[in-house]
């Protein structure tokens, strides 16, 4: 399928069911994918924008939010302040978990609401018509994993960088760290997160959370969900990933999608830049979970 074959939403779907079906596409999280949970008041919320992480971090010190910085800088003067204290490592990622999990209800019936979260686990679930076998999230928590668990699909996180396969129907990478949420069937932290200004800054480029990116990304349809122009780290990777992907330019066109909801010219210029395509979604509540079940069934019916 060449580039000027995404006209509309039905030469997507066939673009990315057809790399469903050849096992050819691999998922990237984002902020936003684990949406419309319900706290411990039955009110509907959502698990916090980095804003509002940032924001509840300084709340359980009761200290002031700095201004004119931006949120890794400020993240990064609350962890130096609180080190500086007498605090530990372990301390800090601590209140970042209390302050990602506040109020959060995870039970069954709660979690089963979320229609994303459906979505994404119609795509990792075993089918004919293909499966993705592999999900990067550059989020810490572990509502996806808890989900797939409700219904028994085996899905394990990744949250070192020297790991063993384990037996999995998915594995579940968090190359920015990971916090298990109150209740979780998985006991254990990360033992870093890139969070303040200064762990973004210290990335490796050789770093084998790097190096398993890089490949996914470079053998792969991407598919990048909840994922913004903003984040270094990934764009830094998807430069990398547009000058070796396997691939065709003239043949294929792109060799990843975004979606967004309502984005900007300029944020689609940009994309393209890279060879990926951005997917223009009406909403993230309604057309986006529309969107990858439509992707499942329009790979069912090309098996």
């Amino acid at each position: 399928m060449s580039k000027i074959a995404f006209r509309d939403r039905e030469h997507v779907l066939k673009y990315l069911s057809d790399a469903l079906l050849k096992r050819r596409l691999a998922v990237f999280l984002g902020a936003g994918v684990s949406r419309k949970l319900v706290n411990s008041g039955k009110e509907r919320i959502s698990l916090p924008t980095w804003l509002e992480l940032v924001q509840r971090l300084y709340a359980t010190k009761r200290w002031r939010l700095p201004k004119g910085s931006n949120y890794a800088q400020q993240v990064g003067d609350f962890k130096n302040r609180l080190l500086e204290g007498g605090k530990k490592l372990s301390d800090f990622h601590d209140l970042v978990s209390k302050a990602l999990y506040k109020d959060i209800v995870l039970d069954f019936a709660t979690v089963r609401r979320n229609p994303t979260l459906a979505g994404i686990g119609a795509l990792v679930s075993h089918s004919l018509r293909g499966q993705v076998s592999e999900v990067f999230t550059l989020n810490f928590d572990d509502i996806l994993e808890r989900y797939l668990g409700f219904h028994g699909i085996v899905a394990t996180p990744v949250i070192r960088e020297k790991f063993w396969v384990e037996p999995a129907d998915v594995l579940v990478h968090h190359p920015h760290g990971f916090l298990p949420s109150p209740g979780s069937p998985f006991n254990t932290s990360s033992t870093f997160l890139v969070f303040d200004e200064q762990s973004y800054v210290k990335q490796n480029p050789d770093s084998r959370w790097n190096q398993r990116m890089e490949v996914a990304m470079q053998s792969h349809i991407c598919l990048f969900i909840g994922l913004g122009r903003d984040d270094t780290h990934l764009k830094t990777l998807v430069a990398k990933t547009a000058e070796k992907h396997a691939f065709s330019a003239a043949k294929d066109g792109f060799w990843g999608i975004v979606l967004r909801a309502k984005p900007t010219k300029e944020e689609i210029l940009d994309w393209k830049e890279y060879h990926v395509h951005v997917e223009s979604l009406s909403d993230y509540d309604s057309d986006l979970p529309s969107l990858l079940f439509s992707l499942c069934q329009a790979a069912a019916k090309f098996s």
